[in-house]
């Protein structure tokens, strides 16, 4: 059986998506991104095996009050080019917010350093 923390995160990754799914006493939590700033960030169940997928990303939805978006990869491609780091020169797959310069083109590579926490 796959381990189903695993691949919620990993779905969460593919969306843009912050917060990561974890394993706390008698439930899971969502944590990381703007997960401190929600009401609750908890789901009482006893397995994550529980919930399936597309289960988890709706508690996601109820918790954090916005719509689930769309897999990175899915969106559709733009002639821009990435522009989180100055020398990056990679196509664009989607914006982001930057903490200096607004919400700005970003590519996968970016995206996923960003989210894997390795910079801001």
């Amino acid at each position: 059986m796959a381990n189903r923390v695993a691949e919620v995160n990993r779905e969460l990754r593919l969306r843009g998506i912050a917060e990561k799914l974890a394993r706390g006493k008698g439930q899971y939590y969502f944590r990381d991104g703007e997960a401190s700033n929600w009401l609750s960030s908890s789901v009482a169940v006893f397995s994550a095996d529980r919930l399936s997928v597309k289960e988890w990303l709706g508690e996601w939805s109820d918790l954090s009050g916005k719509p689930v978006p769309e897999r990175i990869a899915d969106r559709p491609a733009t002639k821009e080019v990435c522009a989180w780091f100055a020398k990056c020169e990679n196509p664009a797959v989607t914006t982001r917010p930057h903490p200096m310069l607004g919400r700005v083109p970003i590519c996968q590579r970016c995206a996923d350093r960003v989210l894997s926490g390795l910079i801001s």
